[in-house]
């Protein structure tokens, strides 16, 4: 099974470094799903997304919604945006 990298993007990182330690257990949590499987659309917390955000992947977290990108070829996972689900779509 493929390993990827999860990196995140520069407005991804500063919701995650403004988050109480119980949220960021949960967003931890949630990248090392992503590392091991991120279209695995039998997860319950993943969904392929459609319309003007296709090609983009979200991870929900609670109320927090993670937007991510895969990028099959470089074996990245890219964060676009974390937050909550009104602000991030």
């Amino acid at each position: 099974m493929a390993e990827y990298q999860v990196l995140l993007s520069r407005k991804a990182e500063s919701y995650y470094e403004r988050v109480d330690a119980d949220t960021v257990q949960r967003l931890q949590d949630c990248f090392m799903t992503l590392e091991q499987t991120p279209a695995d659309w039998r997860h319950s917390h993943i969904k392929r997304l459609r319309g003007r955000l296709s090609g983009l992947w979200r991870y929900r977290v609670g109320n927090l919604r993670v937007i991510y990108r895969i990028d099959e070829d470089a074996g990245v996972v890219n964060v676009v945006n974390i937050g909550p689900r009104g602000d991030v779509y």
